[in-house]
């Protein structure tokens, strides 16, 4: 059969509160971009520090347009465009 490569590789996580995912195209994986499309999440409340982390995790996959992995593979690094770490 014919097998065509994805143009997009899903993500998943969780903020201690809700789930979220999205895209990201394999393309701009390839090439050490980050750009996060269709995300989403779950809209469940919590305390007020919890809501607040939750904001700025989601603010920071939004912005990040560069990303890393560790050399021990433990660490995910996202970065704006000028390299400078999102959070």
């Amino acid at each position: 059969g014919v097998h065509a490569p994805r143009a997009h590789a899903r993500f998943a996580g969780f903020n201690g509160v809700n789930h979220y995912f999205g895209n990201l195209p394999t393309d701009d994986l390839a090439q050490g971009r980050w750009n996060a499309t269709h995300m989403g999440a779950t809209r469940r409340a919590g305390p007020p520090q919890a809501m607040e982390l939750e904001r700025a995790v989601m603010t920071a996959i939004e912005n990040a347009r560069r990303w890393a992995v560790s050399t021990d593979g433990t660490r995910l690094t996202l970065s704006k465009a000028t390299g400078e770490p999102v959070a």
